[in-house]
C-alpha cells in the first residue's frame, strides 16, 4: 500500500489516506474510510476501515456507527457521503 495526502473538499484538513500499489494486492471488497468531524469541523484522529460491496453499504455501515458527530465516508480520494451529526455545541 503507499500513502498519499489529500485535501477534504469540505473543511480543507489534509488527510493522510493509503491506496493499493499492485493490482494484485486488491481486496476482494472495497475498503472504504470514515472520518469522525469534531465539533470544531476537523477531523479526528482515529479513522475507520470497513469493507462493503458499495457505496451503498458503506453509507449504511458507516450510519451505524454514528456517535453524534458528523462523518465522512471516502473510498481513496473520491468523497462517497457526508453525514450531519449534531448541531456544534455553542
Amino acid at each position: 500500500m503507499v500513502p498519499f495526502l489529500y485535501r477534504c473538499p469540505n473543511t480543507g484538513t489534509q488527510v493522510q489516506a493509503w491506496t493499493v500499489d499492485n493490482p494484485t494486492d486488491k481486496l476482494s471488497m472495497p475498503a472504504y474510510r470514515v472520518y469522525t468531524i469534531r465539533d470544531d469541523g476537523n477531523f479526528s484522529n482515529a479513522s475507520e476501515f470497513i469493507e462493503c460491496a458499495d457505496d451503498k453499504e458503506a453509507i449504511e455501515k458507516a450510519m451505524q456507527t454514528m456517535n453524534g458527530y458528523a462523518l465522512e465516508i471516502w473510498d481513496h480520494g473520491r468523497l462517497i457521503a457526508r453525514l450531519p451529526g449534531r448541531p456544534p455545541k455553542t
